[in-house]
């Protein structure tokens, strides 16, 4: 499947999705190009659907839109696995919830909320604000050279590695740690995991 959609400048777009690997790629373009790849048997491929909206400044994308009557029913599998691959505008804020998806992010300069529960996520290039979620699998931040950002980090179990300094006086604790980058105070950028690690590079 293939669609694009209109985007008004510096508007948002939410993705909910299920399972199935999802790419979003900040470009100079002004619209949303959505390619999905959607894997299920025929009845759940009939009656749930990959729905977008279009709400003011936001567009939302829902992989898994049951209809009425697939809601009515009881069914065991009430999922398709959907792989996107997705180009926004390089302005473009982002809100993101998976669950076993892997989440990658490139050269997006918008705020970002990415969440996941067994899906990786990969951020390269941000510029703004990101806060990255997961439970049980890795997340990881390529950034330029002298990158500039606040690291606030708080897990049961996973580790950090990231080439930060700490303020004055704090010390390193097991399940929560905050520090700067090499460039100094800049965006926030927020990452809680379960047992997954988080690598800033």
């Amino acid at each position: 499947m293939y669609r694009t959609v209109a985007f008004p400048a510096n508007g948002r777009l939410r993705l909910k999705n299920f399972s199935g690997d999802v790419r979003i790629v900040g470009t100079n373009r002004r619209d949303v190009s959505v390619k999905a790849r959607r894997r299920a048997a025929r009845p759940q491929l009939d009656h749930i659907k990959l729905d977008i909206q279009t709400s003011g400044s936001t567009v939302t994308i829902d992989a898994n839109k049951r209809d009425e009557q697939w809601e009515r029913e009881d069914h065991n599998n009430n999922v398709v696995e959907t792989t996107f691959e997705i180009e926004v505008p390089a302005s473009a804020t982002l809100d993101v919830d998976a669950f076993s998806s892997d989440v990658i992010i490139e050269n997006v300069e918008g705020e970002q909320q990415l969440k996941t529960f067994s899906g990786e996520i990969t951020v390269k290039g941000a510029r703004r604000d990101v806060e990255a979620e997961t439970f049980s699998a890795d997340i990881r931040m390529d950034l330029g050279a002298n990158a500039r950002g606040t690291v606030r980090f708080s897990t049961l179990s996973g580790e950090l590695d990231a080439p930060i300094s700490m303020p004055s006086g704090s010390r390193w604790r097991r399940n929560s740690v905050e520090g700067t980058l090499p460039g100094g105070a800049g965006p926030e950028l927020r990452f809680k995991t379960f047992s997954g690690d988080v690598t800033i590079r």
